[in-house]
């Protein structure tokens, strides 16, 4: 875990070395083993940029960042791993590149020199860099496939700054940004978080994932470039003579995705939880490895020391190993406190409190000396593992006049009840609007009222291919993302999907709806690929839910002291417009007053706004009004 950051300029206060020493103060959390950095002029522009290191790292010639190219040309920064450094060595000494030191850095270098641009879809990992061409006087900005790492940038009048965190550029920059209306309001209505470039401060970006941002810094831009994509989600499915050589095919990718994350040595674990996703990459690494010895493994299970879970047990029998359990709660009395601790690492607010319980079991993974984490993270989103894929994959079907084939997946669904027992019309209103109507209480006050507040989360006019990327690149994985980075940057944790593997996503995102939906079940594909490592109760496993939204009623009991507390405050988020105090209030009481499993406020429509007045606390002296 790093973190990177930098500032170009044409005087000195924003390039100075003292701009870059706070940057990367704000983010020192990312590299507890300090930084390093360069500083100099690229023509008439002065330039300074560095890296947070981990702990220990070794910043002679085998090893930190930032890092120069033999000709001097080229300085890097960058953030994360690079899973198939190796090959792509080879791949440079056989073209006859000439390597000084083993470093990754260098490959990286390298492979930018060698191909320029076309390197960036070479990259297999976790990343986000930056480079200097002192040559040509750019800046290179990227980041990797699914945005798994951070990047953000600003443009100010005669500067550019960019971090691996928003705190940096908000210390850097010095300035007071005004909040993005239409983010905020997207977050409030749609509980949309990370589903466009723009952040909820108004003029800091992020560099989309999958693509490369150019500034020439011969002539600093007054606005932000447009970014260029540099890969793109295939749309033709690989040819197989078979169905069972494309499932052979999807469980060979997964398990050399996992080969090529897991560690050949200490200081790694693996996050188990008894689900499919998890129990798939924890039998990988089993496969790839022979066993699990020497490997910790983590889970995360109920404090309230109720009956362990059947499935968790089944694996850990099943994988010959016994897992770390760490007890996640949420203290109901330092309830509000935690989640404003959260909501300032994220730099954004954040869509429940399970955000917090990420937060112990990456402390417990630090405790352990486990400070890489392979994670099930992104399964859901590749292989359509969510209640909305169904929904969506019907709608589709019906659109293209199948009737029949509509007809068996509802009837599959119905018959063996493979999904949630009930489609909660409060939890489900975002994604059809039109259909489910909006809430009797606004709470948006008049700062949020020219604001595009939603966005079109149903099919729309597209397919469901189309649907399926959007929720990759836009509507679903990249809050988990960014929350998953931010909950193990506090601790120098870093998390490595093999889910996100770009070959292996490569393969599957084109393949046919029924592929991964299918006898009403989800992630039908992943199932098959992965049957044979697992028990069987563990790979075809049925999504729950229980018949009382636990969420809610803590909320509503737990909570309501501490809820009406913050609610009877003066809450700054009324005195910059943002929400409307009575609405709110009266949004509450309603809630409260709701049936354990009735009524269209959700838990979500009560969060949302408490989320968005700990974030204006926390980042108050950043902010402005509009």
């Amino acid at each position: 875990m790093s973190g990177i950051a930098g500032a170009v300029g044409t005087v000195e206060p924003p390039a100075s070395p003292a701009c870059l020493e706070r940057m990367l103060a704000a983010q020192a959390h990312r590299g507890p083993g300090g930084h390093r950095a360069w500083t100099g002029r690229v023509r008439n522009v002065l330039a300074a940029i560095g890296q947070n290191h981990p702990a220990g790292a070794d910043f002679g010639e085998t090893g930190g960042l930032p890092a120069a190219s033999p000709s001097g040309r080229f300085v890097l920064i960058c953030d994360g791993t690079i899973h198939n450094a190796a090959g792509l060595r080879a791949e440079l000494v056989s073209r006859g590149v000439r390597f000084r030191t083993r470093t990754p850095a260098e490959v990286v270098l390298e492979a930018l020199a060698a191909w320029g641009h076309g390197a960036l879809s070479r990259f297999n990992g976790e990343w986000a860099l930056a480079l200097l061409d002192l040559e040509d006087a750019r800046l290179l900005l990227a980041r990797d496939h699914f945005g798994s790492k951070p990047l953000y940038v600003h443009v100010a009048p005669g500067a550019v700054y960019f971090a691996s965190e928003i705190k940096a550029i908000l210390q850097g920059s010095g300035v007071r940004f005004p909040f993005h209306a239409g983010v905020v309001g997207c977050f409030l209505d749609q509980t949309l978080l990370d589903a466009q470039p723009e952040t909820f401060f108004e003029g800091i970006q992020s560099v989309p994932p999958a693509h490369a941002l150019s500034i020439e810094l011969s002539n600093l831009p007054r606005s932000l470039p447009e970014a260029v994509r540099y890969w793109k989600f295939p749309e033709e499915r690989a040819p197989f003579a078979s169905q069972a050589e494309q499932i052979e095919a999807v469980r060979q990718g997964l398990l050399e995705a996992v080969r090529l994350r897991a560690g050949a040595d200490g200081g790694w674990g693996v996050l188990l939880s008894g689900g499919v996703d998890s129990s798939s990459i924890a039998a990988a690494v089993r496969a790839t490895r022979g066993s699990l010895d020497g490997v910790p493994v983590l889970s995360g299970v109920s404090a309230t020391g109720g009956a362990s879970d059947p499935w968790l047990e089944a694996m850990s029998a099943h994988l010959a190993c016994t897992p770390r359990k760490i007890p996640l709660s949420v203290p109901t009395e330092r309830a509000l406190e935690l989640l404003e601790s959260v909501i300032g690492y994220n730099d954004e607010p954040v869509r429940s409190f399970v955000t917090v319980t990420e937060f112990r079991l990456k402390e417990a993974a630090k405790e352990i000396g486990a400070t890489t984490l392979l994670s099930g993270l992104g399964a859901d989103e590749v292989f359509c593992g969510n209640l909305i894929h169904i929904v969506l994959y019907v709608q589709s079907l019906v659109r293209s006049r199948r009737w029949l084939d509509a007809s068996r997946v509802v009837a599959a669904i119905l018959w063996k009840r493979t999904l949630r027992p009930r489609f909660r019309r409060r939890l489900q209103k975002r994604y059809f609007p039109g259909w489910l109507g909006t809430e009797s209480f606004d709470v948006c006050g008049p700062a949020l009222a020219q604001a595009c507040l939603r966005y079109d989360l149903g099919l729309g006019s597209g397919s469901f291919f189309e649907r399926h990327v959007a929720d990759i690149e836009r509507f679903s994985l990249p809050a988990l993302l960014h929350f998953d980075d931010r909950t193990g940057a506090a601790f120098g944790v870093q998390t490595r999907l093999p889910y996100l593997d770009p070959q292996l996503v490569s393969l599957v995102a084109p393949m046919p709806g029924d592929w991964k939906l299918r006898d009403g079940t989800t992630k039908w594909m992943l199932r098959q690929a992965m049957a044979p490592l697992l028990p069987g109760d563990v790979a075809w496993r049925k999504v729950k839910q229980g018949t009382v939204d636990a969420y809610g009623e803590w909320l509503k009991q737990d909570m309501r002291v501490q809820i009406e507390k913050l609610l009877g405050s003066d809450l700054v988020t009324a005195d910059l417009g943002i929400l409307d105090r009575e609405g709110l209030a009266r949004r509450y009481a309603a809630f409260c007053a709701q049936g354990p499993d009735s009524g269209s406020i959700s838990a979500q429509d009560v969060f949302n706004p408490i989320a968005i007045e700990l974030w204006v606390r926390r980042f108050a002296t950043h902010l402005r009004a509009t």
